[in-house]
């Protein structure tokens, strides 16, 4: 059965942390560590009355009473960065589980005292972690989630990459880095196929462009990166998929890896940085927004959200109702 990608074969993650410090910082102790039901009893209690316009609220309460989202917070033993707001472990029951580490957001009187919406929002990241997992094939064969979630995908990275090359002021190049994004997000992250039918749910991203004009953008990427096939280039990790985008025409010779993940960080944030690469976090991660967690920065999020990521998170909650 096919799987969402595992936080390790990241790019990101690999430049990040070596093997054994990704380990590392992910062992823990639940009975230690783990924040307990009763310490947030009352802030699931005014969940329960509140957010009853989103979709995913009763799939997340369900799966934080099963005990398949566990919370992380204990400033002594905890040590995870902010990029690394969660991820999954197996269960001893042989179920996918969510960690969420919510150490930092904290306060110094306990999770009782976290801010509720803030406290909803890491619950409906790790719901997220879990049921992408527990439903990929469903998440995949959607098409409807699919061209939703990549003209957002396809925005945010624009954003990125237009603060530093200036490509927004090009109508066409502009539409051809959304078009190369969204298809990214498509072949790459939900595992489609390179074909013509993910071409037209990609050029949904773009303003109109010639179809000529996005098919050449994309072979002198791939000659950039010196790969042949299309499914070959949006193998790529995000980073050389990058670094071969900087090298495929004059007007983008600015960009750099290094410059993308500075600006990547400074328009969302620390706890979004795998959301350029991993499906089910970006999926996580737009939930949250939704859900008005402020987990993202909002000032540099809203504007490509837009109605399509609430159409994406809808189609979400339908998939693993």
């Amino acid at each position: 059965m096919a799987q969402p990608k595992s936080l390790s074969s990241l790019s990101l993650a690999k430049l990040t942390f070596t093997p054994d410090k990704l380990k590392e910082l992910t062992q823990f102790i639940l009975n230690r560590d783990a924040v307990s039901h009763e310490q947030i009893e009352d802030s699931l209690r005014a969940i329960s009355r509140r957010f009853e316009r989103f979709p995913l609220k009763g799939r997340t309460l369900d799966l934080y009473t099963n005990n398949r989202i566990h919370l992380l917070s204990n400033k002594q033993t905890v040590t995870v960065p902010t990029l690394l707001p969660g991820w999954r472990m197996m269960s001893d029951s042989g179920h996918v589980q969510a960690i969420v580490n919510v150490t930092q957001y904290t306060p110094a009187g306990g999770a009782g005292e976290m801010d509720v919406r803030k406290l909803f929002g890491f619950l409906v990241f790790g719901a997220v972690l879990v049921d992408t997992f527990d439903n990929w094939g469903k998440v995949t064969a959607s098409a409807k989630l699919a061209q939703n979630a990549a003209v957002v995908y396809a925005r945010m990275m624009h954003k990125v990459i237009d603060r530093i090359t200036g490509v927004g002021m090009d109508r066409m190049r502009s539409d051809q880095v959304k078009f190369v994004f969204a298809k990214y997000f498509l072949v790459n992250m939900l595992q489609r196929p390179a074909n013509e039918t993910n071409d037209a749910i990609a050029k949904a991203a773009t303003a109109g462009t010639a179809d000529n004009a996005l098919a050449d953008f994309e072979v002198s990427i791939a000659q950039a990166a010196g790969i042949q096939t299309q499914q070959e280039l949006y193998a790529l990790g995000i980073l050389e998929f990058v670094d071969a985008l900087a090298k495929c025409a004059p007007h983008m010779q600015r960009l750099t890896s290094r410059g993308f993940l500075q600006n990547f960080s400074s328009l969302y944030d620390a706890p979004v940085l795998f959301a350029a690469e991993d499906a089910c976090y970006f999926l996580a991660l737009c939930a949250t927004h939704q859900a008005g967690a402020e987990i993202i920065k909002g000032f540099g999020f809203d504007p490509v959200y837009g109605k399509e990521g609430d159409e994406a998170i809808d189609e979400l909650a339908r998939l693993v109702r």
